[in-house]
């Protein structure tokens, strides 16, 4: 038990435990009680890392584990108690999102109405505290608790009115559960897209606007049957992102920009996180655009109201690497990378391993191909991403034996790229690009990777990949170096400048 203290102890805040401390000497139920349960709390704070026993002998003197025990499960109840007296729900008024806020008051008020709901002579204030939440749960689309106070008021008031109003009720409770349904449909579209976005999905974009499309139509029914704030709010970003599918990027950044003035509208759907989310979409696709600057400014403007310490922020941090390492600020960029790490706030092998990506890519464009090549040779969680991660390590590595002139390792690394290709050709997405990349490598492996026997002029590959949009490199890819681009510079360095000609800079 005492565990679980500590782990509830873990999540308050300085200001919970400071009012925590008052709460549990105010209210004991026994005098010795709230002396026996601070005397614990403070033993807790000051020596987090005691087993039991020692609490026990610390508290009582000897070790009584059974008294101890129950002693724990007391305290642990009152911190719960403790999170909704009033100097802490006014703090979560004065600090949460205003939409959490306000469901934490409605609970409450829901929960005076039951304690005095045991008198014969609450009637009156029990109609008004009931009529109260109804109002605001139905004002901020909590069609659970709506139904639950129609039910009650139903309860009383068919009661006491003398005739029938159990059918005017009944319409009223379906018309809630009606909307409920379709309120939990738009969470379920959105959660469902959410999980199309891991890594390990490789789904096509033509997939992504099947779905999305069929998403938006439900929403759109919906939301023509039941006006819902919510069900507008999924709606729009699920259509956003049906835009960015389709390839109409500026349309899609136009209805981020909508989405934001929709949750300006609605109070009881504005919170900073899907604010923050709508910055990191338009961010994400000015990225996209490959106009850096705007993407910058929005990515600064998404973290500047994120929660920090979460995952969310997190994420967050790692775009913000990538857009740095693209805009050249490679110093700033190991900075945050370095924080991410010292962190920790991700838990799983993969967001790592995609730091261990930009790492061996910030040293690679320094020259320390080494170290880079290090890196990339350890195995990652990565791999399970056939088509996209994993492929971009493959060829990165290649990338660095050529540099460090290891052309054996570069032609064994090569072979091994071609028959995994092959081998998952079937199973997921490999781009045109990728297609391409690994012929255009067959040409360089043609002339043992020495890339100045390489005739670049008569490659159509090599031509394709530099020119052509649909083999051309991309900003937000997992190759977080274009292939093309670093071959053609080293050939670029092999010619020298016409004559007449300055050397053009490979920065």
């Amino acid at each position: 038990m005492v565990y679980k203290v500590k782990e509830i102890i873990d999540c308050l805040s300085q200001q919970h435990i400071k009012n925590l401390k008052k709460y549990l000497v105010a209210f004991a139920n026994r005098p010795d009680e709230g002396v026996l349960q601070s005397r614990l709390l403070e033993a807790l704070l000051r020596y987090p890392k005691k087993d039991a026993a020692a609490y026990s002998k610390l508290i009582y003197g000897k070790v009584n584990i059974t008294a101890f025990n129950k002693l724990s499960s007391r305290l642990y109840q009152k911190i719960l108690d403790s999170l909704l007296i009033d100097v802490n729900v006014k703090r979560v008024v004065e600090e949460a999102d205003f939409n959490n806020a306000v469901q934490i008051q409605i609970r409450k008020t829901l929960l005076q109405y039951y304690v005095l709901r045991t008198s014969g002579k609450s009637y009156g204030l029990c109609l008004q505290l009931l009529n109260q939440v109804l109002k605001s749960a139905s004002r901020f689309e909590y069609y659970t608790t709506e139904i639950e106070v129609l039910t009650l008021l139903k309860f009383h008031t068919s009661r006491a009115e003398r005739r029938a109003t159990y059918k005017d009720w009944d319409e009223r409770i379906k018309l809630a559960e009606e909307k409920r349904t379709a309120y939990n449909r738009a969470f379920d579209w959105f959660n469902r897209y959410l999980s199309l976005q891991s890594y390990q999905g490789n789904l096509s974009s033509a997939e992504h606007v099947k779905f999305l499309t069929e998403a938006v139509d439900s929403l759109s029914a919906d939301s023509a049957k039941f006006f819902s704030p919510t069900i507008e709010y999924f709606k729009s970003v699920l259509y956003s992102a049906l835009l960015q599918h389709s390839g109409q990027i500026q349309s899609a950044i136009k209805q981020c920009e909508a989405t934001l003035r929709l949750l300006n509208t609605h109070q009881g759907i504005n919170t900073s996180m899907r604010v923050s989310g709508q910055y990191s979409n338009i961010a994400s696709m000015y990225f996209e655009l490959g106009q850096l600057s705007e993407a910058l400014h929005f990515c600064e403007k998404s973290l500047a109201i994120a929660t920090i310490g979460t995952q969310d922020y997190a994420y967050k941090q790692r775009f913000l690497v990538e857009l740095l390492f693209h805009l050249g600020q490679r110093e700033k960029a190991q900075l945050f990378l370095n924080k991410l790490r010292t962190d920790n706030v991700v838990p799983g092998e993969l967001f790592n391993a995609t730091l261990d990506i930009m790492e061996a890519a910030l040293k690679f464009v320094v020259g320390d191909v080494k170290q880079a090549l290090l890196i990339l040779n350890m195995k990652s969680i990565l791999s399970a991403d056939k088509g996209g991660w994993e492929f971009a390590v493959r060829l990165m590595r290649i990338m660095c034996l050529i540099e460090l002139n290891l052309r054996d390792e570069a032609e064994n690394l090569y072979e091994n790229l071609l028959r995994y290709t092959q081998r998952n050709t079937h199973i997921v997405e490999i781009t045109e690009r990728n297609k391409a990349l690994v012929k255009l490598i067959g040409d360089l492996s043609k002339c043992g990777f020495e890339v100045q026997e390489y005739d670049f002029r008569s490659s159509k590959t090599f031509k394709q990949l530099l020119n052509e949009p649909r083999y051309s490199w991309k900003f937000g890819i997992p190759e977080l170096i274009p292939f093309d681009a670093w071959l053609e510079s080293k050939l670029r360095k092999k010619r020298g400048p016409k004559p007449g000609q300055k050397k053009k800079s490979n920065t």
